[in-house]
């Protein structure tokens, strides 16, 4: 539970717990029950007459790295510093550099993961696709993407499926450690890594991962409800 203010002195209490392992809350008026946001798989969204300036405002206040847009409002004057994608290619698996290599390494042996790869890794890394490089290391794919925080700290993502999930591992670039990994399309904090700078990261990988997710979490509550 955190204490809110906004610009004009009014006050706010804000919960936030979390369900199978995803981030879920809501903010209510001080002495009030009635929320004037709801927070669901970290996405934030206004509620009754609350406006978009002032959910993005309460949602700056709690994690100001945060960077997911509440709704598309052009009257919004709430500017968040963003993540984002790098514009630069990524080299093919025969063109890695030693730490890249290690990254894949990592992440393939993170727990809960279990690829079944029909060559050995230095082979697979002579693959000039990516789409053959998967086929090696028995996944159903991969990918690598570099994105960037709000202070221009560079990471390398990495994507892949195995069985009807995605899966995967954030690195800063250049460094092994992860900071986060993603298991089943669950991202979770790794090395110390905030909240706020992992939220920001998936927001930057796939700007829709949280409300899919979501759509497919409260399908399944209505299956299990009836």
């Amino acid at each position: 539970m955190l204490f809110l203010r906004d610009a004009i002195e009014n006050q706010y209490v804000y919960l936030e717990y979390s369900l199978r392992d995803q981030v879920f809350g809501s903010v209510h008026p001080w002495g009030s029950v009635d929320p004037v946001a709801s927070e669901e798989f970290g996405e934030w969204h206004p509620l009754g007459r609350a406006t978009t300036p002032l959910v993005s405002c309460l949602q700056h206040a709690v994690a100001p790295r945060v960077i997911t847009d509440v709704v598309d409002d052009p009257g919004a004057s709430t500017v968040v510093a963003k993540c984002g994608k790098l514009d630069e290619p990524v080299p093919a698996p025969c063109q890695l550099s030693a730490v890249q290599r290690q990254q894949i390494q990592t992440s393939l042996a993170l727990p809960g993961r279990y690829p079944s790869a029909s060559t050995s890794f230095e082979v697979a890394c002579r693959a000039s696709t990516w789409e053959v490089f998967a086929e090696r290391v028995g996944t159903e794919d991969f990918s690598m993407l570099y994105l960037h925080d709000a202070d221009g700290n560079q990471y390398t993502f990495l994507d892949y499926g195995l069985g009807d999930d995605d899966w995967g591992s954030v690195h800063p670039r250049g460094a092994v450690p992860l900071v986060a990994s993603i298991d089943a399309e669950a991202w979770h904090r790794r090395g110390g890594a905030s909240k706020a700078l992992v939220r920001c990261l998936e927001e930057a990988a796939d700007p829709h991962s949280r409300h899919d997710a979501f759509k497919r979490w409260a399908q399944t509550q209505y299956v299990v409800m009836v």
